[in-house]
């Protein structure tokens, strides 16, 4: 026993001297970091004491483990007397590094029969890690002791110290392996190139710019390096900041340049890298150093400019870097042009526009517009625009009465040159009453018309000729207003019969007239509201009425009447049109004479029918005799044009009054 204590304690003594040869061994590492620190200038050497630091960090966490581990040990001496067993590790975990994203393994080989955990941060994982670490697994065949720790895909939340600890059971202490740090490496993101100060392309040759170069999130944090092509920039500052995450870093660097007219094409590149192992990336700029341009001309003017008619100018400006933007005005107002450049460093604008007659005298203007201290030239033109008259206006009324009159005056606005009126009425011209000039520089002409019906619906046209420039013409159609030519019914021919109760229908034709007549239906000279409406087809007005014939249809005159078309004209009426309806008689009746006939005394009946028409036949009926037409009595005249008739009964000694009058 005394031995084994004596083991455990040149163990002890031994894995001590381990640690302290550990911790010897990391100061020399830092120090060879500062060397390094020391060695680097220029744009690179704050990022490179940024590396420094992430690999001191490692170093740091490496010792920490390693004097817990040994203060551990020394308290089990202590509490034992004697120095613990050896670690049961045939190969201990190494600090290690693996890409984001990318897959890492961290060995353990322990000896046979071992039970094994890992611990992440001093935290164990489990027997089975993969249960909370769905990213962990275990490979290897524990049967031969390979406990082995793979993690894909490897996050940022990996980036720590990583342990294997062993133990043997039986109530011994689980022995941890030496610490190993799992560094994960972030290239940095694409570098941004920017110019600062309110710099932008194209620079001036020879005036100073700021230009600053930044790439963010990496880890270690990312080295940049400024070129103007394969030339590196001196004086170049750099700083390293915190990125999105706590562990990424993100740098930056500036510098200064005074670019000159050599420079043009060159380009300036800024690179980031790290230790992540990725191709550098870069950002690029190329430099465009401005040069002034020549004076614009402008193509294209025709000595006389017509108002309304498209005229396109053409610009051009030549040399220059970069190619002046081009810009038209009209009497210092802007205008719309487009701008082009071809392969020759030539900058054409093309201005397409229709002059107005208010553009006439007026100064276009192209200008030559630079980032160059001065601005640019420009070129100028005037304008000589001939126009005819903007407005043409006809005043007064194209409806006139037949053998009426009617006033009408054309006005013109000015022109240039003056404007010659003329009147035209179905391809005639006619003379003005008056021609003349407006106070504004216009011309007037007046014309009195006489109205015929053979002018209506023609056009009356104003023409406005404008020497050099053309015509223009203003028109009204004339409306002669005059009553129809012929006007009639379309009836049932004059013999129809029509009995009371019978459909028929009568139809109004009027031919011609303006405007188009409003026909009315009368009946025995009053109006007829209730006809349906009036219809036109071509030059024929039609208006039907749909008749019921009752008694008062026969005879009466039915007549179609047409409005007049101006005040106080009578109304045109059609010839009239009477219907033959035949209708029974509406009543009749029987009286007795005398009043109180006595038994055995004569008995007078008489019969009366009407009105009715034709005139109806009267036939006495009595039971037991044959029909007997009695004695006619003179017919009567009644309404409509029918007739009442009677007929006269004898009877002889009657036996009783209510016998005859039941007979």
């Amino acid at each position: 026993m005394g031995e084994g204590r004596r083991i455990e304690g040149a163990n002890g003594r031994a894995e001590g001297a381990g640690l302290k040869t550990s911790a010897a061994n990391r100061n020399e590492e830092r120090a060879g970091l500062r060397r390094r620190e020391t060695a680097g200038g220029g744009g690179g050497a704050a990022v490179n004491r940024n590396q420094s630091e992430f690999e001191e960090g490692v170093v740091r966490a490496n010792r920490s483990q390693s004097e817990r581990e040994a203060m551990l040990a020394l308290a089990i001496i202590g509490a034992s007397g004697s120095a613990p067993p050896a670690p049961p590790f045939l190969e201990e975990p190494t600090n290690s590094s693996a890409a984001l994203g990318e897959g890492a393994e961290l060995r353990c080989l322990t000896q046979v029969g071992v039970a094994v955990q890992w611990a992440r941060g001093g935290l164990l994982l489990g027997a089975t890690p993969t249960q909370t670490h769905p990213r962990y697994r275990l490979a290897g065949d524990p049967r031969r002791g390979e406990h082995h720790l793979r993690i894909r895909p490897v996050t940022l939340e990996d980036d720590d110290v990583f342990q294997c600890q062993a133990g043997e059971g039986n109530g011994t202490r689980p022995r941890p392996s030496r610490p190993a740090q799992l560094s994960v490496l972030v290239p940095p993101s694409p570098p941004q190139l920017e110019l600062l100060e309110g710099a932008e392309l194209p620079l001036v040759g020879g005036a100073e710019v700021q230009i600053r170069c930044h790439a963010h999130d990496a880890r270690p944090s990312p080295t940049l390096e400024l070129r103007l092509g394969e030339r590196l920039l001196p004086d170049v500052s750099s700083r390293v900041f915190e990125g999105s995450h706590p562990k990424l870093s993100s740098s930056e660097a500036t510098a200064r340049l005074t670019p000159s007219p050599a420079d043009h094409g060159s380009v300036l590149v800024c690179s980031a890298s790290n230790a992540a192992g990725a191709a550098p990336a870069e950002a690029k700029l190329r430099l465009d150093i401005a040069v002034p341009p020549s004076a614009p001309s402008i193509e294209g003017l025709p000595p006389l400019v017509r108002a309304g008619e498209e005229l396109q100018l053409l610009c051009v400006s030549r040399g220059g870097r970069p190619t002046p933007s081009l810009h038209w005005d009209k009497d210092g107002l802007p205008l719309e042009g487009a701008w082009s450049e071809d392969s020759g460093g030539v900058a054409r604008t093309r201005l397409v526009l229709s002059p107005a007659p208010d553009d006439d005298g007026a100064t276009l203007r192209c200008r030559a517009v630079t980032s160059l201290p001065g601005g640019g030239a420009s070129a100028s033109v005037k304008l000589r625009v001939t126009y005819g008259p903007s407005e043409l206006t006809l005043l007064g009324s194209g409806a006139v009465a037949e053998a009426g009159e009617a006033a009408l005056s054309c006005t013109s606005a000015p022109s240039n040159p003056p404007v010659r009126l003329r009147w035209w009425l179905g391809g005639r011209e006619l003379r003005a009453s008056h021609e003349g000039a407006t106070a504004g520089g216009g011309a007037v002409s007046n014309l009195t018309l006489r109205g015929r019906v053979q002018d209506h619906g023609a056009p009356l046209v104003c023409e406005a000729e404008t020497p050099g420039v053309g015509t223009r013409s203003v028109s009204v159609t004339l409306s002669v207003s005059h009553p129809p030519q012929a006007l009639w019914i379309e009836a049932p021919p004059p013999n129809a019969t029509f009995r009371v109760g019978e459909g028929l229908r009568l139809l109004c034709h009027a031919r011609g007239g303006h405007p188009a007549p409003k026909l009315t239906w009368t009946k025995d000279g009053r109006p007829l509201l209730d006809a349906p409406p009036q219809s036109r087809e071509g030059h024929v007005t039609s208006r039907p009425l749909p008749l019921l014939a009752t008694p008062s249809d026969n005879g009466a005159p039915y007549r179609c009447e047409a409005a007049p078309t101006r005040q106080g004209a009578p109304p045109t009426r059609s010839q009239p049109v009477r219907l033959r309806v035949q209708f029974p008689a509406q009543s009749v009746s029987i009286s007795v004479s005398p009043r109180e006939p006595r038994p055995g005394h004569a008995l007078i009946l008489t019969c009366r029918a009407g009105p009715a028409h034709p005139a109806p036949l009267l036939t006495w009926i009595r039971p037991g005799h044959a029909p007997d037409p009695g004695q006619p009595l003179p017919p009567s005249p009644a309404p409509h044009g029918g007739v009442t008739v009677g007929s006269r009964l004898l009877l002889q000694g009657a036996l009783s009054l209510q016998d005859h009058i039941n007979q």
